[in-house]
């Protein structure tokens, strides 16, 4: 029985922290896509998919990423993604996380930055090799 309810407690936490990270993200994305869907020329299923934090399936779709993340100032004079500290300001303000979950995610935004960046220099594919990095270590 305590067993039972510590479980659902447990649900109910990762709920609550799924669900203010997913309304962080939206009120920081939106206001940021909606300047960058005439520069790329994205759909509204473009938008969509990276409101949705989805998998990015076409280049306009990765593309709206990129300029959201630039104009939120996430990549180098050299077009590399920041890494280390340097994300962390950026990736707390899209996810609003709390500070216990900060150590953990930044770990694994760390990872995913070190291992995508300087494979690619295109940025619209940096950055959606690192989201999809991402959402597989997750």
């Amino acid at each position: 029985m305590i067993r039972n309810l510590c479980f659902i407690c447990l649900i109910a936490v990762v709920h609550s922290v799924l669900g203010e990270s997913t309304q962080s993200y939206k009120d920081a994305v939106t206001p940021l896509a909606n300047e960058c869907i005439p520069q790329v020329g994205a759909s509204d299923d473009d938008f969509q998919a990276v409101l949705n934090r989805n998998r990015l399936e076409t280049r306009p779709a990765k593309c709206l990423l990129a300029c959201v993340f630039e104009k939120m100032g996430a990549f180098s004079a050299d077009g590399r993604l920041l890494n280390g500290d340097n994300i962390m300001p950026i990736i707390d303000r899209l996810y609003g996380f709390k500070e216990y979950q900060s150590v953990l995610r930044a770990q694994l935004v760390r990872n995913c930055v070190d291992q995508v960046n300087g494979k690619d220099t295109d940025q619209c594919e940096l950055i959606a090799q690192t989201l999809h990095c991402i959402i597989e270590q997750q």
